[in-house]
Parts: structure tokens; C-alpha cells; sequence
């Protein structure tokens, strides 16, 4: 059994040290290759913390057809692709992106309008402490890097990121009932909030 399987097994039973292998293994490969389509070492860096968070978080559902390594790389390669168009488009286990959802990404904004949406929105995103909730806006809502936003704030880049993972943690927990409301609005469902 390939070693990194077996270390991911671990990881699926909650294993933090086996998690912690691998992000070690990987992490400087998985920024490196994110750079070369992003031209950006945080935005890079950035999407590899996205893409381990996103792991963690999802780590009983996911089964590795392939081996770990090429699960890693294709998920960082669609993420990176996604951020440099600009768009964070919900993607079902960070498969590729449909030509729909592109298309209609230059919209999306626009379309967001309904002041139902966003109060029903910005009163999950109230419920978060106030330093995460700050965090948490100017990483999803202005747009901000996590180095940004530590130099603004004066703290560690790594603090940011642990307040961005539980942030997208407990955003997560709504996203069914945000489609569910953005569906009977007529609204595109973006998850800026989610990636």
C-alpha cells in the first residue's frame, strides 16, 4: 500500500500528526506549482492552506481514487485556475469548474443584489467572534490576502489563516440552507464565502 494512502487513512480517522505529515511533504511543492499559475507567492501559499483546510474538513468523505499525490496537485491546480479568473465558484470536491458556472461568473456580483440574501448572509457571519468576523471580511468580502490582512491587523499570517479555517468551518455548516435560499430567489450561487 502507497505510503501516503496509508498516512491519508489515518488522517480520514482524525489523525492531526498524519495530517501534519503530509502538509509537510507537500506543502512547498503544492505552493511552487500553484505559483506558476497564480504569478503570486501569497495568493499561491493562500491556496494551498485552502486546499488542506479544505481536506480536513472534508476528510470522511473523501475517497482517493487516484493516489494522494495527483488528488493534491489536481486540487490545487483547479483552485488556482479558479482564483486567477477571479471567481470562487462552488465546486463539488474541487473538481473542475463547468463552463456554466465561468460564463456566468461576470454577472454573479450583480445578481447578488436581493437584501434578503445578504441579511440572511450577514447574520451567520455575525455570529462569528468579532476578530474573525473582521478577518473573515476583508479576506472574502474586500478581497484581501492573508499577508494583508496580518500586517493591517497586526498579527502573524498563521493567525489569520487558523481564524480563516474555522471561519470557512462554520460557513460551511450554512451553505446548504444559502443555496436552498439563493435558489428560491433566482439567484447564481456563488461561494465566495465558502473557497
Amino acid at each position: 500500500m502507497d505510503a501516503d494512502i496509508a498516512l491519508f487513512g489515518k488522517v480520514k480517522q482524525g489523525s492531526i500528526a498524519s495530517f501534519e505529515l503530509i502538509f509537510d511533504k507537500y506543502y512547498q511543492q503544492l505552493c511552487a506549482f500553484s505559483n506558476l499559475y497564480l504569478k503570486d507567492h501569497e495568493t499561491a501559499k493562500e491556496v494551498v492552506s485552502d486546499v488542506f483546510s479544505y481536506i480536513w474538513l472534508k476528510r470522511e468523505q473523501i475517497d482517493l481514487k487516484a493516489n494522494l499525490r495527483s488528488y493534491l496537485f489536481r486540487s490545487v491546480k483547479n483552485l488556482s485556475i479558479t482564483r486567477k479568473r477571479g471567481m470562487k465558484v462552488m465546486t463539488q470536491g474541487m473538481d473542475e469548474v463547468s463552463p456554466e458556472a465561468a460564463l456566468s461568473y461576470e454577472h454573479a456580483d450583480s445578481e447578488i443584489l436581493s437584501t434578503e440574501f445578504e441579511k440572511e448572509l450577514e447574520g451567520i457571519i455575525e455570529k462569528m467572534p468579532k476578530q474573525r468576523q473582521l478577518i473573515f471580511r476583508m479576506s472574502r468580502l474586500q478581497g484581501l490576502s492573508y499577508n494583508e490582512i496580518a500586517i493591517d491587523l497586526s498579527i502573524s499570517p498563521r493567525t489569520v489563516q487558523n481564524h480563516m479555517v474555522e471561519a470557512v468551518k462554520y460557513m460551511s455548516s450554512f451553505r446548504k440552507h444559502l443555496m436552498q435560499l439563493a435558489t428560491h430567489l433566482g439567484l447564481l450561487f456563488i461561494s465566495y464565502v465558502f473557497v
